[in-house]
């Protein structure tokens, strides 16, 4: 299924809860709501049948259930996470335009940061991952250690 028609069909199954939700209370038994209005003369509050309520409980129920769906999959569909797949490699962390033809990104790539600027179409690698191999393996010193 795609996202789309997930939430089409999330969003048909809040409309039918919408609706149900306004059907007044004992709307299931409305021939023993009669009966019972007619022996019942002296008028205070009844309480309702434990069918209503049993269908007011499903109808709340359904109605959080729908909720807590549409909200998992908005937050999904907004930040791009999808179950059963990996996460993104590359990760824009932070751009910055200098000029109109010059930026800097800030990217994250397999968990190290680089910078890269952009003038024009030429991309540039400004700060590259650290080396691989230590100074002192290579026989070279920092600069400004004694």
């Amino acid at each position: 299924m795609t996202p789309r028609s997930v939430s089409l069909a999330l969003a048909a199954a809040a409309a039918l809860l919408v609706v149900g939700a306004t059907v007044p209370p004992g709307f299931a038994h409305a021939q023993e709501t009669q009966k019972r209005e007619a022996a019942h003369a002296i008028p205070y509050k009844q309480e309702s049948s434990f069918a209503d309520q049993l269908i007011a409980l499903g109808i709340a129920l359904a109605t959080v259930a729908v909720v807590g769906a549409i909200g998992i999959g908005g937050y999904r569909h907004l930040t791009g996470a999808r179950p059963g797949l990996p996460s993104r490699r590359l990760k824009v962390l932070e751009t910055l335009r200098l000029s109109p033809r010059t930026v800097l990104f800030l990217v994250e790539f397999d968990r190290r940061t680089l910078v890269i600027g952009q003038h024009g179409d030429r991309l540039t690698l400004l700060v590259g991952p650290p080396e691989t191999e230590a100074p002192e393996a290579t026989g070279q010193e920092h600069a400004g250690t004694t």
